[in-house]
C-alpha cells in the first residue's frame, strides 16, 4: 500500500516475484529434503511459506528505510491526540463503502457455500469452480483499478492545476473553483489523449 500510494507498482511486483521463487525452492527442500531432518512433509510446506513472506517482508522493509519513507524518530513531535483521531476518522469514513463491500461479499460467499454444501458434493464442487473463475476476473481487474486511483490522484495533484502547493490536494472537484476545474478537466483529457494515441 505504500509503495502502490506513491505509484510505484514495480516494488511489490519484485517483492512477490522473491517471495514465489524463494517458496518454490524452499517448499521442496523442507519437504523432501536431502537429508532426513529437512523432510518435514506438509510442515515444511508451512515453514517454507513462512519463511517466503518473511523474505519479502524484508525486502519491502530495505526499499522502504533506502527511500526515507519512514518518519524521522530524531524529531520528538508533540504527540495530538485529536489530530490523529481526525486523520482516523477521515480514514475510515473514507473506507466506509469498500468494508461494506468487502463484508457483503464475505457473507454472502459464506451463505453460498452453506447452502450448497446442504444440497451435495457436485453442488459443492460446482460452487467453488464458479467461485474460481470470479476470483480470476476481480483480480484481474484489481491491477487497472490501482493504477487508475493512482492517476487520477496525480491529476487531481498535478502541477497544472492552479493550487497552492502549500495546501494538500483534497476535497471534491466541486469545492474547487471553476479556474481549478477547467484546469482539471484540461488535464484530464490531455492525458486521455496521449493514452488514446499510445
Amino acid at each position: 500500500g505504500a509503495f502502490r500510494g506513491r505509484g510505484d507498482t514495480r516494488t511489490p511486483l519484485l517483492a512477490s516475484s522473491l517471495a514465489a521463487i524463494s517458496n518454490l525452492i524452499l517448499d521442496p527442500l523442507l519437504m523432501f529434503g536431502p537429508v532426513p531432518a529437512l523432510r518435514l512433509g506438509t510442515g515444511g510446506a508451512a515453514a517454507a511459506t513462512a519463511a517466503s513472506q518473511y523474505i519479502a517482508s524484508a525486502a519491502y522493509l530495505f526499499c522502504i528505510k533506502r527511500r526515507g519513507m519512514l518518519p524521522d524518530r530524531t524529531k520528538r513531535n508533540k504527540f495530538n491526540f485529536d489530530k490523529k483521531l481526525a486523520i482516523v476518522k477521515e480514514i475510515v469514513l473514507a473506507n466506509v463503502a469498500m468494508l461494506s463491500r468487502q463484508l457483503s461479499l464475505l457473507l454472502l460467499w459464506a451463505f453460498a457455500t452453506a447452502r450448497a454444501t446442504r444440497i451435495g458434493y457436485a453442488h459443492v464442487a460446482a460452487h467453488q469452480v464458479a467461485l474460481s473463475f470470479w476470483l480470476v476476473f476481480a483480480l484481474v481487474m484489481d491491477g487497472p483499478c490501482v493504477s487508475a486511483q493512482v492517476i487520477t490522484n496525480r491529476i487531481l495533484c498535478s502541477e497544472d492545476v492552479n493550487v497552492n502547493p502549500q495546501e494538500e490536494c483534497t476535497g471534491s472537484l466541486e469545492e474547487k473553483s471553476d479556474v481549478q476545474q477547467n484546469a482539471v478537466a484540461q488535464t484530464r483529457l490531455r492525458y486521455f489523449d496521449s493514452f488514446m494515441k499510445f
